[in-house]
């Protein structure tokens, strides 16, 4: 039987995951990076590979796994404070959010077509939206990129 992964798992965008305010960054400034490189030089991870192993999505799983334990260990998280947003979600996005809630809140107390209609159509301009501003966001990490490679790394 073949294994089937949510998007999530392997990294992929989605837009059908719940948007967290909470976000958590890595803080280079108090990592020990010395201490992380000798870890990661004394980390055995041929033991991860096995010619039984075929399953390439396990093995990145498990080497991934390894090099983000060793990671947390030596360079801690912050959490971001304020409504520091993702940078592929404006500020129309985070206004239709609410209104997509409030029709779906209505849409289960009194089903009509007119409200299905108005919310599929909410639906589809959110996503709609969104692919189009990650589409900018890219677009501009990419032209970042070729201007200062120095400011894009840091």
């Amino acid at each position: 039987m073949t294994e089937v992964l949510k998007p999530i798992d392997v990294e992929m965008f989605t837009d059908h995951i719940v948007l967290n305010s909470n976000r958590y960054v890595y803080n280079y400034n108090k990592g020990d990076f010395a201490g992380l490189c000798s870890v990661l030089r004394a980390a055995n991870f041929s033991s991860l590979v096995s010619p039984d192993n075929t399953n390439i999505i396990s093995v990145w799983c498990h080497w991934k796994d390894a090099v983000l334990a060793a990671v947390a260990d030596f360079i801690p998280r912050k959490k971001l404070k304020g409504r520091n947003l993702a940078p592929l979600i404006n500020g129309a996005i985070i206004n239709l959010i609410p209104k997509k809630i409030s029709i779906c809140k209505q849409l289960k107390q009194y089903p009509t077509n007119h409200l299905k209609e108005e919310f599929r159509k909410l639906l589809s301009e959110i996503k709609h939206r969104t692919h189009v501003c990650r589409d900018a966001h890219f677009e501009n990490l990419e032209s970042d990129l070729r201007l200062n490679p120095k400011h894009f790394w840091s």
